[in-house]
This record gives C-alpha cells, structure tokens and sequence, in this order.
C-alpha cells in the first residue's frame, strides 16, 4: 500500500492541494516540468514521509518517528500541536509500519 492511500476525506483534499500549491508550481519551472501529483506516487516512502511531515506542519502539527536506542528495531511516532503532545505510539513498529500507523493517525486528527 501507498502511504498516500492513508489519507482520506478532507485531509486527502487539504494535502493534494498544498502539494500542488507548494511543490508543483514553487518549483520555478513551467507545469509541464514541475513534480505532478502523480509523481508522489513514484517516491519511495522515505520520501513521501517527508513531504507529508512538511504539509502536517503546514496544518499545524509537527510529528516524528523515532526509534528507541536500546532497541533501534523498534519505531514510535509523536504527534505534538501548539507543542504539546496529543498523541504518542504506545507499540512498536518496524519502521515502515511507523510511517503508515503515524498517515493514519494524521488522517483521523484532520478528519
């Protein structure tokens, strides 16, 4: 599954268009040479979590995904807004299934 296929609803419509505002026509080219909205698709998901951490922060939340030291298997992820934390991971994650679990929760705090 695609990370982008978390998002749904009002946080689908509210992500595609700050992408296509910041990043398809911010890029000083012609829309024909910009980044498109079905490219994200092709990014791997290292990628597209960071493009979706940026739009999170444009809606006001920051989040990270973290792993612990004495365990660096193990991934959590940590919603803050206003600095203050709404939600925390409370099981461990590979850090693929960090990504989805924290898209998915972004989805249901949006929506």
């Amino acid at each position: 599954m695609n990370l982008l296929d978390n998002l749904t609803g009002e946080a689908r419509g509210k992500f595609k268009s700050w992408f296509i505002e910041n990043i398809t026509l911010k890029t000083g080219r012609t829309i024909q040479e910009s980044i498109g909205w079905s490219d994200i698709y092709k990014l791997p998901p290292s990628m597209q979590i960071g493009v979706l951490i940026d739009w999170a922060e444009s809606e006001g939340y920051q989040f990270y995904i973290i792993c612990k030291l004495y365990n660096p298997g193990l991934w959590y992820f940590v919603f803050y807004q206003d600095a203050i934390i709404v939600y925390v991971s409370e099981e461990p994650f590979t850090r693929h299934e960090a990504y989805e679990a924290s898209v998915k929760k972004l989805n249901e705090l949006i929506n």
